[in-house]
């Protein structure tokens, strides 16, 4: 399993090194319905904010988790009205059915490992 703090020590290089995430993926997200004004999101593992900042260009409301402090405080620049928190996703005290939707971009392998999951867009 990929270590979750590995961006940790990289996250000035991963901020600008790490390419956007495809336009067709907030488009489609928005024609589905899952990213829309007002809807809560959940964003695990949000790193420097790259999927962050396109949602709530949305107008989602995000809580974005992140494990790394520096990942997290780059996040919080980029995106000061995302809810950042600086933890690890399996042990953030988080209210009980507050979201619409869950998003781990590409967090799943660091978070999850090689557990399955579903994937509903």
């Amino acid at each position: 399993m990929a270590d979750p703090l590995h961006f940790e020590t990289h996250a000035e290089i991963y901020d600008r090194a790490g390419p956007p995430y495809p336009d067709a993926l907030w488009s489609r997200s928005t024609e589905r319905g899952l990213l829309r004004r007002g809807v809560r999101v959940l964003e695990l593992g949000a790193g420097t904010g790259l999927a962050t900042e396109p949602m709530l260009r949305a107008g989602a409301s995000v809580t974005a988790v992140e494990p790394g402090r520096s990942p997290a405080e780059r996040l919080r620049l980029r995106c000061p009205d995302a809810d950042a928190r600086v933890a690890g996703a399996e042990v953030v005290p988080l209210p009980t059915a507050a979201f619409d939707l869950a998003v781990a971009a590409t967090a799943v392998p660091g978070y999850f490992g090689a557990c399955e999951l579903y994937l509903l867009v």
